[in-house]
């Protein structure tokens, strides 16, 4: 099984080409970072293309549409470190086979590709449900808005419950540094002071409900 993966920053594609076969030592991974090289690959047999969300010359998603206006339809699938769920759920729309975080563990990535590979949708439970509760336009737009990712949407329906920075860390999964951080985000995107001002607005503007 071939997978070309389209990432700029090579150091990580070596990584995971060794983490995957090491997995499943079937699988070959070919590294590209030009659109012009991911045409031109696709003329071999390619399996996936595993791309970035963000590239220097093009984002992921505008390669995806491309490929797709040239009537390829090999399976394509994200694998990136963006948080926005806007991008994720836009990547899903238009006909992504999944999207992957590269902040989840190395044997989660392997199998999370492998899974596209055996012709399944990814999309992890995470994702999923921040897709859902933006289902309704008005959470988008007011996400968008605000530019508050999947993670920060997250903290504020976890401050909403009453639960403590430790509890949060330890419920999803991150470092109380990283939920001090998520926090001071929806600090500054609703410009208060603390838990209770934020929790206000969060209502005011109808992220969440009292």
């Amino acid at each position: 099984m071939n997978i070309l993966h389209v990432e700029d920053h090579p150091l990580f594609s070596d990584g995971l080409g060794r983490l995957l076969s090491a997995v499943h030592p079937e699988i070959e991974l070919k590294h590209v970072s030009k659109f012009d090289d991911v045409l031109a690959a696709l003329n071999s047999d390619v399996d996936l293309v595993l791309f970035d969300l963000y590239l220097p010359e093009m984002n992921g998603i505008k390669m995806m549409k491309e490929i797709r206006q040239r009537g390829i339809l090999i399976p394509i699938a994200f694998l990136s470190a963006s948080e926005e769920i806007v991008d994720i759920k836009q990547c899903i729309d238009d006909g992504a086979m999944g999207f992957i975080s590269k902040a989840l563990k190395s044997e989660q990535i392997a199998a999370a590709i492998v899974q596209v590979l055996d012709g399944e949708r990814f999309l992890s439970v995470e994702h999923q449900q921040a897709i859902n509760a933006l289902s309704a336009p008005v959470h988008a737009n007011i996400a968008k808005r605000y530019a508050l990712s999947y993670k920060q949407l997250d903290v504020l329906g976890a401050l909403s419950q009453g639960l403590s920075n430790s509890e949060i860390a330890r419920n999803m999964g991150l470092t109380e540094s990283a939920v001090k951080y998520h926090i001071g985000i929806l600090f500054q995107s609703f410009a208060v002071k603390n838990r209770v001002e934020c929790l206000r607005y969060a209502e005011k503007i109808g992220l969440i409900s009292s």
